[in-house]
């Protein structure tokens, strides 16, 4: 089980960096335009449970119409209808994020944080530092 956590938590962190990289290069190159929530799509997520993720359309430059998944759930904070600010690359229009500066960067250090967290635990339970059966007795 230690193997996989160490897996998992190796893929988070990939993910993690992948994501601040694109954020990086959108705040670098891309573009603000306004966007507007169209929908809202519920996806399963690990757990058995759903999340409802937010479907934003915006405009590009030369007037052509672009859709893109959010990629943080809530329906309350993005009703059907509601403006928003949206960064785009104009090199590669499919890539797009609503343009939240403080909260991109939350979420992105909570990604990176949560793989390595989850790493450190599968490693430290796969190297025996760390049993999880709390502490040895007969101290």
């Amino acid at each position: 089980m230690s193997l996989i956590e160490m897996a998992v938590g190796f893929i988070i962190f990939c993910s993690g960096i992948h994501e601040a990289f694109v954020q990086r290069r959108l705040t670098r190159d891309g573009r603000r335009v306004r966007g507007l929530v169209v929908r809202h799509d519920s996806r399963s997520i690990p757990g058995g449970s759903s999340a409802s993720f937010a479907v934003v359309e915006f405009v590009d430059a030369w007037g052509v119409p672009h859709t893109f998944h959010s990629r943080s759930s809530g329906i309350g904070k993005l009703p059907v209808g509601g403006e928003l600010p949206v960064r785009y690359s104009p090199a590669e229009p499919d890539v797009a994020r609503i343009d939240r500066t403080g909260k991109n960067f939350l979420k992105v250090g909570f990604i990176l944080f949560g793989g390595v967290w989850l790493f450190l635990v599968g490693f430290f339970v796969y190297s025996g530092i760390w049993t999880g059966s709390g502490t040895p007795h007969g101290r």
